[in-house]
């Protein structure tokens, strides 16, 4: 899953570790 980026599930663009 691309949470690393962007977070589809919330639909907010964040930056994760």
């Amino acid at each position: 899953m691309e949470t690393s980026t962007r977070n589809i599930v919330g639909g907010n663009p964040r930056i994760s570790p």
